[in-house]
């Protein structure tokens, strides 16, 4: 007998739902089959409709497997996973718009990185007379690392350039322009 899907779970259900026990017969062997056959080729179906999703997901679980340092074998980068689908689509445009203003004001944080390590350079440099062929050549060394310090003016341009960015880059503009890009490369692929 040759089933199709609906005959194949009838099938089983009416095996299963009696309550006696019994040996699975070869139309019992073939509506499981049938069932198999069906969820291996809604598999297939599902993946070839959606590769899009297909990769981001597998680049996402790429980058969570080399951060957490771990395998895909553990469910922890697959939950991860998850719960950013879970969430609602406008959670995304509104964090990619703060980050991108963020991205700026980051800039201010490394400057004051840059300094401080030139501060650090210019103290070892000042301790260390001896590594120093001369005066000159520390006195050389000094003033390069002074003229790589970041300046005031330097700073000021960056907080300027955040207010601007601010102004320009509304969370209704970068809105706009991320749906235009998802959707052009819907569309496109």
């Amino acid at each position: 007998m040759k089933f199709n899907l609906d005959k194949a779970v009838n099938r089983l259900s009416w095996r299963f739902s009696n309550e006696t026990t019994f040996k699975p017969n070869n139309d019992d062997v073939e509506a499981l089959n049938t069932v198999f056959e069906w969820i291996n080729h809604q598999k297939k179906e599902t993946l070839n409709k959606h590769t899009l999703f297909a990769k981001l997901f597998i680049y996402h679980l790429t980058m969570n497997v080399r951060h957490y340092e771990t395998t895909i074998l553990n469910d922890f980068p697959q939950k991860d996973i998850i719960s950013l689908l879970e969430k609602p689509l406008d959670l995304y445009f509104k964090a990619f718009h703060q980050d991108i203003h963020n991205n700026q004001l980051n800039k201010l944080v490394e400057f004051d990185k840059i300094n401080a390590q030139i501060d650090k350079d210019i103290a070892a440099a000042e301790r260390d007379y001896p590594k120093f062929d001369s005066i000159t050549s520390q006195e050389n060394y000094i003033k390069n690392k002074e003229a790589q310090r970041i300046t005031e003016d330097q700073k000021i341009k960056v907080v300027k350039d955040y207010k601007n960015l601010k102004e320009t880059f509304t969370f209704e503009f970068v809105k706009g322009k991320l749906i235009d890009m998802v959707t052009e490369a819907i569309n496109k692929y």
